[in-house]
């Protein structure tokens, strides 16, 4: 995790700020290819996966996986996940993103909350329900290589 580093991560953060704008998903893509670190800092010690996740920025979010964003990670000053965060929010549709790609729906937090714990304390029952059913199943979905970018394995 590092804060912006290049002009590619720096376009990158922009590509996210555009939002729906036309192009800035596939500017994202181009900015990532070239470098752009999917890892990156925004808005001071936040990761970039984390503001998607709680914005429910699903497809944006999907484009940093692909390119090798850690689906786990934390930062020092917030030991929440990009799942617990979409949660919290109530982002089914990034929960379900995050699970499919093989997040730790059961990590838990320093505090000892989980991505389930977090959803129920919001209110989010169809979160829960969908982390419940993800545990149950027992699968892990991580894909052993990436047909999208076929460097990440």
């Amino acid at each position: 995790m590092v804060l912006i580093d290049t002009p590619m991560d720096a376009l990158l953060i922009e590509c996210y700020r555009r939002g729906e704008e036309p192009g800035a998903l596939i500017a994202a893509a181009v900015a990532l290819h070239y470098g752009a670190n999917p890892n990156v800092l925004i808005d001071g010690p936040i990761l970039l996966t984390h503001v998607c996740a709680q914005d429910g920025a699903r497809d944006f979010l999907g484009v940093l996986l692909d390119f090798g964003a850690e689906i786990d990670a934390v930062t020092m000053k917030e030991d929440w996940t990009a799942l617990m965060w979409a949660a919290a929010e109530g982002r089914i549709d990034v929960v379900r993103l995050l699970l499919d790609c093989g997040a730790e729906w059961d990590r838990k937090s320093c505090s000892g909350e989980t991505a389930a714990s977090v959803a129920a304390k919001h209110g989010h029952a169809d979160v829960v329900t969908t982390i419940t059913e993800a545990a149950v199943k027992g699968t892990d979905c991580r894909p052993t290589s990436n047909p999208k970018n076929p460097s990440i394995s």
